[in-house]
């Protein structure tokens, strides 16, 4: 198999992983905070920075998405077709990084501060 195809294909399947690797990130939060007292507390007290930094953290991974998207499309060569599937693709998987991210923030600002 050609080097480029097999290049490209690892940057698709990094493109995947950061994807899952934000919601899961966000997921785990959000579960800590249902069942944890405690963490919602510790949350609760330093919620601006909470949410800053789960606002960056989603710009960061949907420009690492985007990033890797532009790599993959640069060496993947004209024969593997650059259809809309591909601008499609990516442009779910930065608003499921947003959405996990904004919402998660959301929730965390929304919370209000435990003893």
């Amino acid at each position: 198999m050609d080097t480029n195809v097999e290049l490209a294909k690892r940057y698709w399947e990094l493109q995947n992983y950061i994807t899952g690797f934000a919601i899961a990130q966000m997921l785990a939060v959000l579960l800590a905070g249902a069942s944890s007292k405690e963490f919602r507390g510790r949350v609760g007290r330093a919620r601006n920075r909470v949410v800053i930094a789960m606002v960056v953290s989603g710009i960061v991974y949907a420009g690492l998405v985007i990033g890797a998207f532009a790599a993959e499309t640069t060496i993947m060569p004209p024969t593997a077709g650059r259809d809309g599937i591909y601008c499609s693709t990516l442009a779910v998987r930065v608003f499921l990084i947003l959405v996990a991210n904004v919402g998660g923030a959301g929730v965390v600002y929304g919370s209000r501060d435990e003893p």
